[in-house]
């Protein structure tokens, strides 16, 4: 697992972990819908690096902290901020995690929790799952040809910027 935390919101901490494989993802998903645990399971084929994932977390909080979401919780905001799809149920249908997709992301945030959410379990207690990988082994699961198609990137961008700075890009401008 790592941990990441961005300068603009320092009582958040951002958790990552990755995971080959995830064996009770439709009793997780049904967890995360009654909201039961907090947390967004990501198809790791579409994440280029942690960053990204920092980004749209950031991106996310700050809709939170303006009331300005646009779906229904920080983690499902999460997710939507990775998406260059403005179309919300597109977005989660693309990033969330896929029973057919083995590679995993589970994204935690950690802020001062109220005590309602103290007495959530971890996600960490209700997945099961084959192999805890290290964050440093997330490029081997992504999926280039899809992320460049994904988000449009032209040959000539490609040429200019690498693919992580591209997507960051994409994730900053999509409101505007």
């Amino acid at each position: 697992m790592q941990s990441l935390s961005s300068n603009l919101f320092p009582n958040i901490t951002i958790q990552i972990a990755l995971f080959d494989r995830i064996t009770n993802l439709d009793h997780v998903r049904s967890l995360l819908a009654k909201g039961d645990v907090e947390a967004a399971l990501l198809d790791a084929s579409f994440i280029v690096s942690s960053f990204q994932v920092l980004a749209a977390a950031s991106k996310a909080f700050s809709h939170f902290k303006a009331g300005a979401m646009k779906t229904k919780n920080l983690h499902s905001e999460i997710l939507f901020s990775l998406s260059p799809l403005k179309n919300i149920s597109e977005s989660f249908r693309k990033f969330g995690a896929k029973p057919d997709q083995p590679c995993l992301i589970v994204e935690l945030l950690s802020t001062v929790s109220s005590e309602a959410d103290k007495k959530k379990p971890s996600i960490h207690s209700v997945i099961e799952y084959g192999q805890s990988l290290s964050i440093d082994k997330l490029n081997e699961f992504q999926n280039r040809e899809e992320i460049i198609k994904l988000y449009k990137v032209s040959k000539e961008e490609l040429a200019n910027a690498p693919l992580e700075v591209i997507v960051l890009n994409r994730i900053a401008v999509r409101d505007i």
